[in-house]
Formats: C-alpha cells, sequence, structure tokens
C-alpha cells in the first residue's frame, strides 16, 4: 500500500515518481502510536558534490527517504549551501520514518477504495 508521495519529476513525456510503501502482509512492525517526529529527533545530513555532479540534485531532493546508519529516514528541509571552488555542500535535516499500524493501513486500504467505487456507508 502507498503511505505517501514523496517526490516526482517531469521530463518530457516520462513522469518519475518515488513513493513510500508498506507491505501489508508483514507482521513484523510494531503498532506504535508515533505519528510526527520531535525536532529532536531530527539530524543534521551533508552531501558534498561537484556542481554537475547529478548525484547532488537526487541526494539532497527535500522528502526524500533512504537509509542512514541503518535506519530510514526522510529529508525535511535544508540547513546550510555553502560553494568551495566547483564543489557544492547542501546540509539538510532528516527524521526518522517509522511504519503506521496495521489498523491504521488496512483503515487507509479501506478508505480509499470505498472513495474508487463511491461506496456511501449508512
Amino acid at each position: 500500500m502507498i503511505i505517501g508521495i514523496n517526490n516526482y519529476v517531469l521530463y518530457g513525456q516520462r513522469l518519475t515518481i518515488w513513493f513510500t510503501c508498506q507491505d501489508l502482509n508483514q507482521m513484523n512492525y510494531s503498532d506504535s502510536e508515533r505519528i510526527w517526529t520531535p525536532v529532536e529527533h531530527w539530524q543534521e545530513v551533508v552531501a558534498r558534490c561537484k556542481f554537475d555532479d547529478d548525484r547532488l540534485k537526487e541526494a539532497t531532493t527535500l522528502g526524500r527517504v533512504f537509509r542512514l546508519e541503518g535506519s530510514w529516514v526522510k529529508a525535511i528541509e535544508y540547513s546550510d549551501i555553502e560553494i568551495d571552488g566547483t564543489d557544492i555542500e547542501v546540509s539538510f535535516y532528516v527524521k526518522p520514518v517509522f511504519p503506521i499500524s496495521r489498523k491504521e493501513a488496512r483503515a487507509k486500504l479501506f478508505d480509499e477504495r470505498r472513495k474508487k467505487l463511491r461506496i456511501e456507508l449508512v
């Protein structure tokens, strides 16, 4: 099930979408009520590349989800950009990504199916 859309790129007639998904058949998720992440848990990450390196934009796109030190994190906001000759150093904050509870995931899935079928509950 798709939980959220992180980013998209439209290039010519090609649309690429990055999204966060969760397998509802997996049972190893803990049912936690961690809906938001306090600012104290944010980390600052630094990416440094040449100015014309395509990886720089990919690595520093806000909303991107990636593994950092064994945990999944999501890029939240930029904190600093420095230019040193032909190098660009981008600093940004990331927050941990937690799976949603199975109950909430199933409720979202049912709600989306109901919307598609235009079913009204009486």
